[in-house]
């Protein structure tokens, strides 16, 4: 970040934000508490419980504030229309009087309170979750400035939780190995390359934070190697214009692609754009189509039924949590639904029964050949059962990057009055293995 007089940071970033004024907008209010006062959560007056929405968290920059941040972006006009929740925290307050967030070690907390904005966003992202229906595969940052890197240590701390963030003149950690995200996430980088607060190519070190930052390519590419993406970005996409001053399409795109499921890079470059771009009014449009096409996958696919047991019609039901990658730690199988306190196994193979087969009071399937058995477990009081897959050990120790393999859960079901066995099976589960 480059020297430069605080206030007149201030200043130019607030110069450029009242040339914007906010337009008129309805929607519902919601508000919510993760310890540091109550935050407005907006979302669409056709709000319909049964209708999960996607979850947006808007990122203000160093000496600003989040009303001041949406007044720039213009967002909350498109909650009623596009569908979707959207809050605009604002971070902690400085010495010198200025709201910042603690996303890096170039980056804001220069007098090292080592608050902990990551852990506090995610609270709120929480009690979000805890008071509207969020589609879970659709949480996603924007921010600016400060906030733009912010967005990237959330996507560093919570890979789990968030899909995608973009970042307008933000950066990356200057050393990638403070990232500890182990699965993907989409990454968009919006950077003006007269940017003269944080430098559209970076810096070694700065006098605030005494250590630098990568430059608007390079923060992208960090999350191209996380997200294992082809190495070669597309630059073939036509310009888009995003910057209201500077005629024509002054935005050129680049896109690596070839990632993990759930993972991108993107880099869109205003040729001759400052550090707060006058942005154009179709700027909200572009961006949310953007968060529109890049959410979380599903990475398991139900292929089966499961048959009814003692303790439910609809029979146990099998689930995976984590990120089936190689590069990935914490992937588990767990089944529910199940008669308390019983034996089961967890087993998978490379190939589906199609169609199944009656067994037990269940259906098998997963064919025999090349069936591989994990360590049984036995079901809670809660009637779950789990193991995890750690593809490192055998008998999973075999499986290769596209693999794609079948898991069922066995399990004993004494009381069953739905068939003859004593046992029964979950529905299948469909996993395919990322690097």
């Amino acid at each position: 970040m480059k020297t430069l007089h605080l206030s007149t940071l201030a200043a130019r970033i607030f110069l450029s934000f009242i040339a914007l004024s906010p337009l008129a907008t309805a929607d519902q209010v919601l508000q919510v508490n993760a310890g540091r006062g109550l935050i407005n959560v907006y979302f669409p007056d056709s709000y319909d419980p049964s209708e999960p929405l996607p979850l947006l968290v808007g990122l203000h920059g160093y000496s600003h504030y989040g009303q001041g941040f949406e007044d720039y972006v213009q967002l909350r006009q498109h909650v009623d229309s596009r569908k979707f929740i959207y809050l605009y925290p604002n971070g902690t307050t400085d010495p010198w009087g200025n709201r910042y967030w603690n996303a890096t070690d170039n980056c804001c907390d220069f007098w090292n309170t080592d608050i902990d904005d990551s852990g506090y966003i995610q609270a709120l992202v929480q009690q979000v979750r805890n008071n509207l229906s969020v589609d879970e595969r659709r949480i996603s940052t924007i921010g600016h400035s400060n906030g733009g890197y912010m967005g990237y240590r959330l996507a560093c701390d919570a890979p789990e939780t968030f899909a995608s963030i973009i970042s307008l003149a933000g950066a990356a950690w200057f050393d990638a190995g403070n990232c500890p995200a182990d699965q993907p996430v989409h990454v968009l980088q919006i950077h003006g390359t007269n940017d003269d607060v944080v430098y559209y190519n970076g810096e070694l070190s700065d006098s605030w934070s005494g250590t630098g930052y990568p430059g608007a390519e390079d923060s992208v590419r960090q999350w191209v190697a996380i997200n294992h993406c082809d190495e070669d970005p597309d630059e073939s996409l036509p310009n888009i214009n995003l910057e209201y001053w500077i005629n024509g399409a002054e935005t050129t795109k680049k896109v690596w692609s070839g990632c993990n499921p759930g993972g991108s890079g993107e880099l869109w470059t205003i040729w001759g754009g400052s550090h707060s771009p006058y942005l154009v009014p179709a700027f909200g449009s572009l961006v949310l189509d953007w968060l529109d096409a890049h959410p979380k996958p599903l990475m398991a696919t139900k292929f089966c039924e499961a048959g009814s047991n003692s303790v439910s019609t609809s029979g146990a039901q099998i689930f995976s949590s984590g990120y089936p990658s190689f590069s990935s730690e914490g992937l588990e199988l767990a089944a529910y639904a199940l008669p308390t306190n019983q034996f089961g196994i967890f087993f998978g193979g490379p190939l589906a029964q199609d169609p199944p087969l009656s067994f037990g009071n269940g259906y098998r399937c997963v064919r025999p050949q090349g069936l591989q058995r994990l360590n049984p477990a036995v079901s809670t009081t809660l009637g779950e059962a789990t193991r995890a897959l750690d593809l490192t050990q055998a008998p999973l120790d075999t499986y290769q990057p596209g693999d794609t393999r079948y898991f069922q859960f066995w399990y004993r079901d004494p009381n069953d009055p739905n068939g003859v066995a004593n046992f029964n099976l979950s529905d299948g589960i469909e996993l395919t293995f990322w690097p």
